[in-house]
C-alpha cells in the first residue's frame, strides 16, 4: 500500500516535468553569450559595414570590462582605417511571461527600457531574459571616422584691440635727489 503511494506520487512528478518542458523556453535564464554588432560610419554618417561576432561570457549575466576594452581595440581598426568609438548600445528584450504571447501578436510594444545606451565602459551588468527572446540580446557598437583636424578649426579668431591705448607711450617722471 506505501509502496504504491509512492509510486502514485512519483509519477505525477515525472507528468509535471515533462509538462514542465514544454514552457521552459518561456522562462527567464541567465546569459551566457551575447551577439555583439560592430557599425561603421564613414564620414557621412552612412553604415559602411555592419559586423557580427557571438561572445561567450566568462561569468553568467556579465560583460567583463577588460574583455570590453580588449574587444573594442580589436575591432576599432578595419582595412587600415582607424574608426573612433561613438556610442555603445546594449538591447535586452524586458518581457514578462505574461507579455510574450500579446508580444506575438503585435498587441505589446517593447519599450525604451530594452535599449540602454553604456555611458562609461566598465563591467555591464545583464539581467536575466526569457529564453525564447535571448538571441534578441546584443550589444551594437557604433564606430566613426575620426574628423580631419582642418574641420575642427572652423571658428575665426578675433583679437581685440582698444584704439584708446594702441600708440601711447608714457613718460616716467624722476625725481630729483636732494
Amino acid at each position: 500500500m506505501i509502496l504504491m503511494e509512492f509510486e502514485l506520487e512519483d509519477n505525477w512528478l515525472k507528468e509535471f516535468e515533462e509538462t514542465d518542458k514544454k514552457y521552459k523556453k518561456f522562462y527567464k535564464e541567465d546569459i551566457n553569450e551575447i551577439s555583439f554588432f560592430y557599425l561603421y560610419l564613414n564620414e557621412n554618417n552612412k553604415i559602411d559595414v555592419i559586423d557580427r561576432e557571438v561572445i561567450c561570457l566568462k561569468e553568467a549575466n556579465k560583460i567583463n570590462q577588460l574583455d570590453l576594452i580588449d574587444m573594442l581595440n580589436n575591432k576599432s581598426k578595419r582595412d587600415g582605417v582607424r574608426y573612433n568609438l561613438s556610442e555603445i548600445f546594449l538591447f535586452l528584450p524586458e518581457l514578462n511571461e505574461s507579455e510574450i504571447i500579446p508580444f506575438l501578436k503585435g498587441k505589446v510594444n517593447l519599450d525604451d527600457s530594452s535599449i540602454k545606451k553604456i555611458y562609461h565602459i566598465e563591467d555591464i551588468i545583464l539581467s536575466p531574459v526569457i529564453y525564447f527572446l535571448s538571441n534578441l540580446n546584443c550589444v551594437n557598437v557604433l564606430f566613426r571616422i575620426p574628423k580631419s583636424t582642418s574641420e575642427y578649426n572652423k571658428t575665426k579668431k578675433v583679437f581685440i584691440t582698444s584704439s584708446k591705448h594702441k600708440n601711447k607711450t608714457y613718460k616716467q617722471k624722476y625725481l630729483k635727489k636732494y
